[in-house]
Parts: C-alpha cells; structure tokens; sequence
C-alpha cells in the first residue's frame, strides 16, 4: 500500500512537470531512439508567435550565435536594393572550423516573394529549434553532426518591408511580392531557354538580390535546397518551363525526375494538409506536381540550381493564405516540422565520394556520370562529390580531363544509408608529382599558329601579362591563337580557356583604321556570372 502511494505521488509529480513544461512551450515527444522512449522538445520559441521586423530578425539571429558559438554561425551574402542585409544562419558543429570532408552542404531559401511569409517565420523557427535540441534529441543530434545546414529567412527584406500581415494575397501592384524595383526575383535568374538578348537583358536589370544568391548557390557545392513560398499548398518540382511553351498541364522532367518526386513526396506525405492534395480550391496528385505542369515560369531559381550548379532544389508552397495572422503560425510549424526535417535528411541519400589522382591529390571538376541519367555532377575542389539517387541499382563513372577514364562501378542504393564511392584515376602524362589540385578541364586540341597579316602602330610599350607563368604550367590545356602585329613586335601569344571546347573560329585581320586590343583570358578565376552563362551555352550546344 505504502509502495502504491508513493507510485502515485510521483506519477503526480511527472504529470505536474509536463504541464508546466508544455505551459512553457515545450513539447513531449515519443522517440524510439531515445532510452526512455519519450523526449522533452524545446519549443518556447511558439510562446509568443509574432512577425519579427528586418531589424529584429538581425538582432535574434546575433543572440542565436553568440549564446551558441560553437554551432551557430551568421553570413551576410549580399544586400538587396535598399541596403538591407542578406542574412544566411549555418548550423553545424565546430562552426569556427573548416567543413569536414564530405559533409554535405544543404539549404532552405524563403522570403523571395516578400509577401509570402510562412517560410520565413518556419525558418526562424526551425534555427533555434535545432540550436534548441541539439543536445537532447538523438535524432536533431545525428542530423546536425552530419550536414551544413544553412537557412535564409528573407532573400526578399524589401518587399516583407512594404508587405501587411493579413493580406492573404498580393495587391494589384504586387507591392511587396517584389523587391524594391518592382522586380519579380522568381523571374530574375538566367534560364536554360535564354537566348543571346534575354542574356543580355537579364545582365543588364539584374536585382542585387538575384546576384548575391546565384553567386552564394556557385561558390558552395549545395547538395540539396528548397525555396518556401506561399499561395497554394504542393511540392513543386523541376523543370517550371518546357521547349514547347505551353501555358500549363503538361510535363517537363528533368533527367533526375525519378530523385525529384521522391523527395517532393517526401515532403508532401510528412504534411497532414499537403499529403491530401485538394487543398486552396486546387488538385495535386499526393500533393506534389511538376512545375511546368502546374504553370510555366522562366527564370526562376529552382531550375537555376538544377541547371547551372549541382544542387537539387524543389519550391514548396506552404500555405493558402500568403500573409496569415501571426496566431497562425505555431499551426504551421506543427504541419511542417516533420517535413523540413525529413527533408534535410535526403541529404544523404545516394553516393558520395572522393576523386583523386595516382598519389592521391583532389582532382576538380571531374564528371560523376550515371549510366542512363542525362546529368552529371561535377567534384568539389577538394575532390568530393554527392550524387542524389533513389533506392534501386546504378552504373557510376567518373570522367576528367588530363586523365583515364575509370572502370563503371556498378552499385545498389539503400534507402537511408549513403554508399560511399571512391575513384583513383591515372593521369595521362603521368606527371603527377608536384601536389596541384587536379582541375577538371576539357580535351582542348592544340590549334596553330595564325599570326595577323595587318600591321598596326601602338604607342605605348606592352609588358608581358603577369599571369603569364600561371598560364604555362597548364601547357597541355591551351592552344594559341595569334600573335601581336605591331612594330615593334613583340611575342605575347594569347590563351584561351574554356570551361568546356568551344568551336574555334579563325582570327581575322585587324582592320588597317582600328585600333587592336588584346587581353589574356583565364577562365580559371572567371566570375560566378561569365560562369553561368559559359555553362549556358554549353547546354545549347547539339553534342551536349
């Protein structure tokens, strides 16, 4: 008897602690990995739900990572048009050092229609409440150790300026779906269709917003991505255009189409609304379509990543109502919590590996090729790569200029467990002695020499370009194109690299009444733009 009353006395006790902690924004979790099979989830971040302002926004993020030093790290990629910060949070352990080898890199991506706010308040929520239970959840624990995680709130601080809580959709003039230049930034980035007047067009107007991102996506070998929006509620993946144009209802795979639907499913099945498809007066098939098929865009960020860097992204639309009342999002965040995290989690899905050279040394953008899908990956500076694939049974190959090709290696994926792959490839020349960073460049034939017949007067005394040396240790990578023609004439050929071959045009004469003007290209420290649209017209050639 003595032994039943105090059983009940703690249970007591037990059951008042749980009330007060779930009073206090905490939440009890059942968890089959933990040894008392219940968790303790730290949620008081939903205590008091409200709409942070830009400056508020800045402010919590700082606290974030000074109360958290070691996991907690702010960037600022760029600012948008009226100065306002770009703010980015990585989350990963050891945050003060370098990435670990082979840690994958992910990112979520909201806030680019200003008036869409449900992904920028879940992605303030989501930082603190991985910060949060890192330490007490196995599973926060085990996803946290693992990847680089990097979260951006608003990539549109503008537009949610001139945005109004309660709005559930855009006014006429799209006043804060836009950025500060009335500039849809969803419609602002090169596209696979561009053609040479677009590009130009696309140059010239491009928002600061739009440019810090496509730079930020091109120095960072990302894995995986989502952008959150708002309006509708589906997984939405590529391609959001098709070669034929049509308005709607008709489908534009990617050659990853099998990975996109996997992971879009993935997303809209952990969603109680999402999962059901029939949400916002519209129809989804198990919550997800393809973007093309539900309407065609151009320009937009999803098939940017796709197309010009080897990071896989889906837009996720997350909500009816574009701008709710602030008392809607702990609602939110319980739909989507399960989402945004097993979503990270297919981060690791696939084959990883390193590319190296006889001895050992990182061999840079070789080609990751799988037998049947049209779209390689190419390796990281430090010789990594990370090929996204659904469970099933692959063909995998590696391909780098300067190098033998390797063996196919055929390989299963399990679900849930990365298969690591490592490839050694043997150098033509053999002359790999020296510690370089093998750089992946193409098979460039060595063209002869064309000197110009014309003879033009230059004032001045050209030096011999500084990069010169640089440019001779790549000798078996350059062909020449010309000479000077001047008096007097001194010798400086001129280099030429290519990300990729290009079809060689014959140098024509100057011109006995123009001025001739020279430079030396390389292509080796081009910028993230002259990349994109390097790799563009790569894509637009018929033997790609």
């Amino acid at each position: 008897m003595v032994q039943n009353g105090k059983l009940s006395a703690v249970l007591v006790v037990i059951a008042v602690s749980c009330f007060v902690l779930v009073a206090n924004g905490f939440t009890l979790q059942t968890s089959e990995s933990s040894p008392a099979g219940a968790i303790i989830e730290d949620e008081s971040f939903l205590q008091s739900p409200r709409y942070e302002t830009n400056d508020e926004l800045q402010d919590l993020l700082a606290r974030l990572q000074k109360d958290n030093p070691t996991l907690v790290k702010v960037h600022s990629i760029g600012s948008s048009l009226e100065n306002r910060p770009l703010l980015v949070v990585e989350i990963r352990p050891n945050i003060d050092r370098p990435r670990p080898l082979l840690m994958p890199m992910f990112k979520y991506v909201a806030n680019m229609h200003g008036d869409e706010t449900i992904g920028r308040e879940l992605l303030i929520y989501l930082a603190q409440y991985l910060v949060n239970n890192y330490a007490q959840d196995p599973e926060i624990g085990a996803l946290v150790n693992s990847t680089a995680i990097f979260l951006m709130p608003s990539m549109n601080p503008d537009g949610f300026h001139r945005s109004k809580e309660g709005s559930c959709e855009s006014p006429p003039n799209y006043m804060g779906r836009y950025n500060a230049a009335g500039v849809d930034l969803n419609r602002d980035f090169p596209d696979r269709f561009d053609n040479d007047r677009v590009r130009h067009m696309r140059r010239n107007r491009q928002q600061p917003e739009t440019a810090a991102v496509m730079s930020w996506i091109l120095s960072n070998p990302f894995v995986l991505s989502a952008n959150l929006h708002g309006g509708a509620v589906v997984a939405s993946y590529p391609y959001d255009n098709s070669i034929y144009h049509h308005e709607c209802c008709e489908d534009s795979p990617t050659p990853d189409n099998h990975f996109f639907k996997y992971a879009s499913l993935v997303y809209a099945q952990n969603h109680p609304v999402m999962k059901n498809g029939n949400d916002c007066n519209e129809t989804f098939q198990n919550g997800i379509t393809n973007g093309a098929n539900w309407y065609e865009l151009n320009g937009g960020m999803q098939d940017f990543n796709y197309v010009f860097s080897n990071c896989f992204e889906i837009t996720l639309e997350l909500s009816c109502c574009k701008y709710p009342k602030a008392s809607e999002l702990p609602k939110e965040w319980h739909k989507n919590k399960r989402s945004l995290i097993e979503y990270m989690k297919l981060t690791h899905v696939g084959v990883r590996g390193l590319v190296t050279d006889s001895n050992g040394y990182p061999i840079q953008d070789a080609d990751v090729i799988v037998d049947g899908i049209k779209q390689n990956i190419r390796t990281t500076k430090r010789g990594e790569y990370w090929r996204l694939l659904v469970p099933g049974n692959y063909k995998l190959r590696v391909e780098a200029v300067g190098f033998y090709p390797s063996q196919e290696v055929p390989i299963t994926i399990a679900a849930e467990q990365p298969l690591r792959v490592n490839f050694s490839l043997k150098s033509y020349d053999n002359d790999e002695s020296d510690g370089k960073v093998r750089n992946r460049r193409p098979t460039l034939r060595r063209r002869p020499q064309t000197r110009l017949t014309k003879t033009t007067t230059i004032p001045t005394t050209i030096q011999p370009p500084p990069q010169t040396p640089y440019v001779r240790e790549w000798a078996p990578y350059w062909y020449q194109t010309g000479t000077r023609a001047a008096q007097p004439q001194p010798y400086y050929p001129q280099y030429h690299f290519y990300d990729r071959p290009l079809y060689y045009q014959q140098p024509q004469p100057q011109a006995q009444s123009q001025q001739p003007f020279y430079y030396l290209q390389n292509y080796h420290n081009y910028y993230p733009q002259q990349r994109i649209y390097r790799r563009l017209e790569d894509n637009r050639r018929p033997d790609n």
